[in-house]
């Protein structure tokens, strides 16, 4: 008992201090933990047990049983056991997700928590906000988890919830974490129970007795409740399964169709995706119109998002939303790179949405430049690798705009270069065709700065953008600004806003890459369909 006192009065200090800067082991663990873990495995040592630092090669299996009670519909009962055996510096601890994409979970939705170990005896716990820690191995356990709505949009898109009889259970910020992470894919058998008349939806593969086999718990949700209703339809070799939750002015079958569109869009654009299952979930919560927040996980797309004023603005929204978060099912999700290389996905994703709204007559050309022209005018020394590290700290509004630019000077070097051969489009294929389907991982930063120099004319922007750490906003502006005039673009600045504009003089090579940007793509849909 007095060993007990003792790791809880050390334990008890370091977690009144405050968290340090959060880490990230990778691109696809998004889960975190703060400096109160690397402190907590310091009193390991004081426990005389050895810190020895190792993996074993198989990914970490767990069972687990998720219960939902209908008179309690808004607790999440975990119950399960790890069925492999652990690392020493693992074995004793249940450590639980703080931080999921900037979300801060609270540490007081963890209660009750109880462990055996392989004996089949009860552990006593000494427990810290943020994990459990046990003087034996623990095998078995079990909590309760408050997943009550926060009524914040960013978390219905980001973390588990749960809300009148409808949720969504993200295994990542639910199940027991590494200790030390170390961005190795994690793998569970999850068996549901669920109140009378609830459904529940996912990508996972079935398995005995109803179990649902999850190959990735951090690229896992599983969307559960009586408020979802779904539909399917196919492109290619793959099956979609369309959710939605909450009341819409636009029609299931419209949604659906946009999906699809999308999805033949992107596929005759990048490639067929890998075959198997994918589902796109659309939930509306009962808050402030115009806003939303969406997050894509292995093949899964969830967009939480509220309506605007008019049917015809929603669905645009909407269609704006869907061609950003299906993007990523070809990348970064459809490829084997690992690592922070958000500032090419994110910037990537952002300007072929634009520019498929456009090639559709979703928006106008006069609209992208518009959207292009307002990036221009977040001015940021920083590097995008810098920007991706510091994403969640207060840098996603400057990685979001400077990765647009960036992507739209990339496509204008390409075109020009190339007389319209080649465009931002055939980064992305190349990218995606390389690296889809391919067992071993590569650091996706290295992938990426390969693929960009190995074309001579995209260099000087690569240097300028991406891997200066502190650049000179106006020496980006000065190569932007040829560029510019190769394109018939000018580039202006009106009360600290920069407009992107058509020039009303054009020679012909200028209105031909011009026409390959879409300027024409009302006319050329016209022509269609006549």
């Amino acid at each position: 008992m007095t060993l007990i006192r003792l790791i809880q009065f050390l334990i008890l200090n370091i977690t009144s201090e405050q968290s340090g800067q959060v880490k990230q082991e990778s691109m696809r663990r998004s889960l975190v933990m703060s400096k109160k873990f690397q402190l907590v495995r310091l009193f390991f040592g004081v426990l005389g047990l050895t810190l020895q630092f190792f993996t074993f090669a198989a990914a970490q299996e767990m069972n687990v049983t998720l219960s939902i009670d209908e008179k309690r519909p808004y607790e999440l009962t975990v119950t399960g056991s790890f069925k492999q055996e652990r690392p020493l510096n693992e074995s004793h601890v249940l450590a639980f997700a703080e931080n999921v994409a900037g979300v801060v979970l609270p540490a007081e939705r963890i209660s009750k928590p109880y462990a055996r170990d392989d004996q089949g005896n009860a552990l006593q716990l000494v427990t810290t906000p943020r994990c459990c820690i046990a003087l034996g191995k623990i095998v078995d356990f079990s909590y309760i988890v408050d997943l009550r709505s926060t009524y914040r949009l960013r978390d219905a898109a980001h973390v588990s919830w749960l809300k009148d009889q409808t949720g969504v259970l993200m295994l990542g910020d639910l199940l027991p974490q590494e200790f030390k992470p170390t961005g190795k894919i994690r793998n569970a058998t999850v068996n549901l129970e669920l109140p009378n008349g609830w459904k529940h939806f996912s990508t996972a593969r079935q398995g005995p007795s109803g179990t649902l086999v999850i190959s990735d718990l951090d690229y896992s949700a599983i969307f559960v409740g009586t408020g979802w209703r779904s539909s399917q339809f196919e492109v290619e070799r793959n099956r979609f399964t369309v959710v939605t939750g909450g009341n819409f002015q636009v029609s299931y079958d419209e949604i659906d169709s946009r999906s699809r569109a999308i999805l033949l869009d992107y596929s005759r654009l990048f490639g067929e995706l890998s075959g198997g299952n994918y589902l796109i979930a659309v939930y509306r919560p009962n808050l402030a119109t115009g806003e939303w927040a969406a997050d894509t996980r292995g093949r899964t797309a969830l967009i939480a998002t509220t309506e605007m004023p008019f049917k015809s603005q929603t669905l645009q929204q909407l269609d704006e939303q869907l061609r950003h978060e299906l993007f990523h099912f070809w990348i970064p999700n459809g490829v084997s790179l690992s690592g922070r290389y958000d500032w090419f996905y994110e910037g990537f994703a952002l300007y072929s949405s634009l520019r498929l709204a456009v090639r559709s007559n979703t928006i106008r050309f006069d609209d992208m430049l518009d959207t292009l022209g307002r990036a221009f005018s977040v001015e940021t020394s920083t590097g995008l690798i810098q920007l991706t590290k510091e994403r969640y700290g207060g840098s996603e509004r400057e990685l979001y705009a400077k990765g647009l630019a960036f992507a739209f000077l990339c496509d204008l070097a390409l075109n020009i270069s190339s007389k319209g051969k080649r465009s931002s489009d055939t980064l992305v294929r190349e990218l995606y065709q390389t690296y889809s389907d391919r067992a071993e991982r590569t650091d996706g930063n290295e992938a990426v700065l390969k693929l960009l120099n190995s074309y001579p004319e995209l260099r000087p922007i690569v240097g300028e953008y991406v891997t200066e750490t502190k650049g000179r906003p106006d020496k980006q502006l000065i190569h932007a600004a040829s560029l510019f005039d190769n394109s018939g673009l000018d580039l202006m600045t009106s009360n600290g806003i920069k407009k992107l504009s058509v020039r009303s003089k054009l020679n012909s090579r200028q209105k031909a890459i011009l026409d390959k940007l879409g300027y024409n793509s009302w006319r050329k849909l016209v022509k269609d369909s006549k």
